[in-house]
């Protein structure tokens, strides 16, 4: 349970703070009349990539507060979160050139040791069994 509630927790504050610095920018870029979203200076995929990264910001704050509640639902959706993410940080990884800084590399192990301690914890403990 322990470990349900601390990856719960880091999903929801990592999430809840990119969700709310990337928020702004984003909505202030939409409603630009110059640049907006009614132009056609940026093309669809770049909105269509941008709205995605917000869904699944604001869906990994839904699943930390349901891993906080040991919700089965929630362990379901964090296997597939980490899955998705541990296939981001490991193409940064592999496919980015050899000139990313220190920081960068940081990032990336710290995504790569985070989501595999997700997965660890929702595949091998199940506390919600016996909750019930």
């Amino acid at each position: 349970m322990t470990h349900f509630k601390v990856i719960g927790t880091i999903w929801l504050a990592f999430c809840l703070v990119a969700a709310v610095a990337y928020a702004p920018p984003l909505w202030s870029l939409a409603t630009d009349h110059k640049f907006g979203i009614v132009t056609s200076v940026f093309p669809a995929s770049f909105w269509i990539i941008e709205l995605s990264i917000e869904t699944f910001l604001l869906f990994g704050i839904f699943v930390g507060f349901g891993l906080l509640r040991a919700r089965r639902w929630a362990a379901i959706s964090c296997r597939i979160a980490a899955l998705l993410t541990l296939l981001y940080f490991l193409s940064l990884f592999f496919l980015e050139d050899s000139e990313l800084g220190p920081a960068m590399y940081a990032a990336i192990f710290s995504g790569i040791a985070l989501t595999g301690y997700s997965l660890l914890v929702v595949w091998r403990l199940k506390p919600y069994e016996h909750a019930a």
